[in-house]
């Protein structure tokens, strides 16, 4: 009557010998059992549904009985490092997922593969001695999931690729292809891809009409092609590291998002959102056309609060009176400055993030407005590894302010609270200087093309308001300097 058998991290070198009837068995775990060299004999466990083997390092083959397990769903070899390969021949047709990260010995897989006709999830993450996929994976027909980064000696993809029709998520990270096949541009699902280190992309990429997300980190190309534009979709496009990238062309009107961390051959760039950047680059000039989304955010070495900022305090909350005229001047919003101190801070390419709290004093008491991310970087994406200095978090979004903005004109006094999000060591970092400047509509017509903010704080030049009006057009420059950057940025 045994369903299932739980018995992850023991010392069992082999499970039972022979053959066990146990034809109500659903689950076995042996999870972590390093000692586990050999998995039984499961002929007759036929009702099997889930067999996880997660981190049996000495695992060395599996079973030819798990073939013929046709109720099958979830096998899980996840980093059983001495596995060099899977069963000749695979008949588990029930099978969804299947995993087999960080088994760095794996050197093949199997043609049968293509038996698994139900499969959607197939992870290779880190097989670092897998040399090629067999062309009949792409008969895969209901596969939606393929991770194949960390694995260094992939050459090639099969030139059927475009035939995984159901393909959703395609991972590619730091293998050692140059390219890609062109029946990619049959993908028509595909919604999220990322590549590293290709020489160029292929100019159809814009045929993948359901991309939602891209990332393209770490690669070595000059110039993303004029295609991404047909991206309807993409919301989230990621270019961090890519030291060759000099411009962007045009991009879709519905990307929110961009992250773009030591690009430092980059000179223009068109059609932005959002600029996400944290480091310096060595370039002059960046453009932004056809801004639609009245949002900015930028940080940058520094430990002083730009001087325009109207309201300055030392600390991480402020609390003002607002102008009693302020309301009559098309009033929109805040721009939002703090400075944080790192010391020693190092995150290991985890999430950081400073964050503000806003609360309104009307006649009625405190209300809460808004409690919304200022600006940071994300967990997975390649940030700063090691911060020494303080940096400067300057940043306005008018979505944080939008929805409670009436509010505003009920109100004589609002305090505003920054605190920081950091998943591993907010101990290291604190904000010790924040800013609130006040944002009207009216100075939009009033800028020029001369018109410039300093966000560096020792630059005599006085700047006009940061304004939420979507422009046609917005520039930023940025100029080196040995410890603190210049940033700059104008309406035209």
């Amino acid at each position: 009557n045994l369903v299932s058998l739980e018995m992850p991290h023991s010392s069992i070198k082999q499970l039972w010998k022979g053959v066990q009837r146990l034809v109500n068995l659903k689950h076995l775990n042996l999870s972590h059992s390093e000692h586990l060299t050999k998995i039984p004999d499961l002929s007759l466990a036929t009702n099997l549904e889930s067999l996880t083997f997660r981190g049996c390092t000495s695992l060395l083959e599996t079973h030819s009985s798990i073939q013929y397990l046709n109720k099958l769903i979830v096998l899980n070899l996840e980093h059983c490092r001495s596995l060099t390969s899977l069963s000749t021949s695979i008949h588990l047709e029930s099978l969804k997922t299947l995993i087999l990260s960080g088994c760095s010995n794996l050197m093949k897989l199997p043609s049968s593969i293509e038996r698994l006709s139900s499969l959607i999830l197939l992870n290779l993450r880190n097989c670092s001695r897998l040399e090629g996929l067999p062309s009949k994976i792409c008969k895969l027909k209901s596969l939606e999931r393929l991770n194949l980064s960390g694995c260094s000696n992939l050459q090639r993809l099969p030139n059927e690729l475009g035939n995984l029709e159901a393909l959703k998520e395609l991972k590619a990270e730091g293998i050692a292809i140059r390219e890609v096949p062109s029946s990619i541009v049959c993908l028509k699902n595909l919604g999220r891809l990322s590549f590293e280190s290709f020489k160029e992309l292929p100019e159809c990429l814009g045929q993948l009409s359901s991309l939602r997300i891209l990332f393209l980190d770490k690669n070595n190309f000059e110039r993303i092609p004029e295609s991404i534009i047909c991206l309807s979709h993409l919301y989230w496009l990621r270019i961090s590291y890519c030291e060759r990238l000099k411009s962007l062309p045009e991009l879709p009107c519905d990307l929110s998002d961009i992250e773009a961390h030591c690009c430092s051959s980059l000179e223009a760039l068109s059609g932005l959102s959002i600029l996400f950047t944290q480091t310096s680059w060595n370039s002059q000039c960046f453009d932004f056309q056809h801004c639609e989304v009245p949002r900015g955010m930028i940080c940058f070495p520094g430990s002083e609060l730009p001087e325009w900022f109207m309201f300055q305090s030392m600390g991480a909350s402020a609390i003002f009176k607002l102008p009693l005229d302020c309301f009559s001047y098309n009033f929109v919003g805040f721009a939002l400055c703090a400075v944080v101190a790192f010391r020693d801070h190092h995150d290991g390419g985890g999430s950081f993030h400073v964050c503000c709290e806003s609360i309104l004093k009307t006649e009625d008491g405190l209300f809460q407005v808004t409690d919304g991310r200022m600006t940071g970087w994300f967990d997975g994406s390649p940030g700063p590894r090691y911060i020494g200095s303080d940096h400067v978090f300057l940043g306005f979004d008018f979505n944080m302010f939008s929805d409670g903005l009436d509010e505003y004109y009920c109100s004589d006094e609002v305090f505003i609270q920054f605190y920081l999000e950091d998943r591993r060591c907010v101990d290291f970092c604190e904000v010790t200087k924040c800013g609130i400047h006040l944002l009207y509509a009216r100075d939009f017509a009033d800028s020029t093309e001369d018109s410039v903010w300093n966000f560096s704080s020792d630059e005599e030049e006085e700047l006009p308001l940061l304004l939420p009006t979507p422009p046609k057009r917005l520039k930023y420059s940025v100029k080196q300097s040995p410890l603190v950057p210049f940033v700059s940025g104008s309406f035209l």
